[in-house]
């Protein structure tokens, strides 16, 4: 095998590494609190009407804005200005001393909840 040829498979190995570390060791914004480790995305619990995925479409700023609400209750955290896009919603989630926490978008089709950060 040529140098080459060791060095790729090597940077190939080493990419694949890298990405297979788990999706929650990677979450937390840094900001210390924890957040992201207690409620990551993805909330599937029956009946929740906030849940990752509701698949209920959103029609206006202020059902996102409950909607999120409901998301985050129960946490320290507050939903800051909700505004309307095109294809969805984009709100700034905050800590309750005024700290960025995340920034997320609600699909207005579907309701689903992510964070652009």
């Amino acid at each position: 095998m040529s140098r080459t040829a060791v060095r790729v498979a090597g940077m190939t190995a080493a990419l694949l590494g890298a990405l297979a570390v788990p999706v929650a060791a990677r979450a937390d914004p840094g900001c210390g609190c924890g957040w992201c480790e207690r409620r990551p995305y993805g909330s599937t619990a029956p009946g929740d009407a906030a849940r990752y995925g509701a698949k209920d479409p959103v029609k206006s700023a202020e059902e996102a804005r409950k909607r999120l609400e409901a998301f985050y209750d129960g946490d320290d955290l507050v939903v800051g200005k909700v505004s309307e896009r095109p294809l969805y919603f984009e709100a700034s989630i905050k800590h309750k001393d005024g700290r960025l926490v995340d920034r997320v978008i609600v699909d207005k089709r579907s309701g689903r909840i992510r964070s652009i950060l």
